[in-house]
């Protein structure tokens, strides 16, 4: 168990033992009183083994399995045949032509992770330099062109 999962095991310990009022436990742990009240049920019945994530030591259910990370590196490896290909285009080949449907992010980030492709240079940021001010006093004077009085007199101009 890491020093988090210990510390959550010792508040529900001194909780239970009646050391801990229900209030400075939620403070403690930083979770409201139904979720306290959830941790402690299952720790009544689980122990120690509550505290620890049910996913813990799992594989993510949409890993790329290793074999066909390997194959996609070497076709876009520098010896492979979609060595000088963008990541959009690789992704459409090896979909069409090898039959491996792989995201173009995911793609991508494989690429990057093997050192196949570089990351895009940032360059510093451009410099804008601001314009001055115009001092040109009535610029924004809007004026009425229509032949109706709006606001004035109300009604209409004379011909």
């Amino acid at each position: 168990m890491n020093p988090k999962q210990q510390r959550h095991v010792e508040i529900l310990t001194r909780l239970e033992a009646g050391a801990l009022d229900v209030a400075t436990a939620t403070e403690l742990l930083g979770v409201s009183v139904r979720q306290l009240r959830r941790q402690r049920v299952r720790f009544r019945l689980d122990g120690m083994a509550a505290v620890i994530h049910g996913n813990c030591g799992r594989q993510p259910a949409n890993r790329t399995e290793p074999a066909r990370v390997a194959q996609i590196l070497a076709l876009a490896g520098p010896e492979g045949q979609y060595h000088d290909l963008n990541t959009c285009h690789m992704q459409e080949l090896l979909a069409r032509e090898e039959q491996i449907v792989i995201g173009r992010s995911t793609l991508d980030r494989l690429l990057k992770q093997a050192g196949v492709r570089q990351r895009a240079k940032t360059g510093p940021p451009a410099h804008r330099r601001r314009r001055l001010r115009r001092a040109a006093e009535g610029m924004l004077l809007q004026m009425d062109g229509s032949p109706f009085h709006w606001l004035e007199r109300g009604g209409r101009r004379a011909p």
